[in-house]
C-alpha cells in the first residue's frame, strides 16, 4: 500500500484542496456518494504516484477521504463532480457509472 501525505495543518489542506476546487464557500462540507446515499467526508490526505514514462506529467495524486468508518482513495476531479446537487449515480448489470 502507498503511503498517505497527511496534511499538516489546515493551511496545508487548504493549498492542496483549493487548486482543485474542492474549497468554496458553496461547498462547506464535502460529500462522498456510494450506490445508496450521500456520506459527508473530509480530505485527510493524498496519495503521490509515479506515472509511466511518456506521460504528461511524473505524478498524479489521489485524495484520500474518511467517510464514517471508511478509509476511501478518490480521484479529486470525481469528487468535485460528487458535490453537484444534480449528481446521480446508477448501476446496470454490476457496473457503475456517474451522470
Amino acid at each position: 500500500m502507498r503511503k498517505i501525505v497527511r496534511f499538516k495543518n489546515e493551511l496545508d489542506r487548504y493549498n492542496k484542496l483549493h487548486p482543485l476546487g474542492l474549497i468554496y464557500p458553496t461547498y462547506p462540507k464535502l460529500y462522498y456518494i456510494d450506490s445508496e446515499e450521500r456520506h459527508e467526508c473530509e480530505v485527510i490526505g493524498y496519495i503521490r504516484h509515479k506515472t509511466q514514462l511518456g506521460c504528461i506529467n511524473d505524478y498524479y495524486e489521489t485524495l484520500v477521504v474518511q467517510a464514517e468508518d471508511r478509509t476511501i482513495n478518490i480521484n479529486p476531479d470525481y469528487l468535485k463532480s460528487m458535490q453537484r446537487k444534480d449528481f446521480k449515480l446508477w448501476f446496470q448489470k454490476g457496473k457503475h457509472r456517474h451522470k
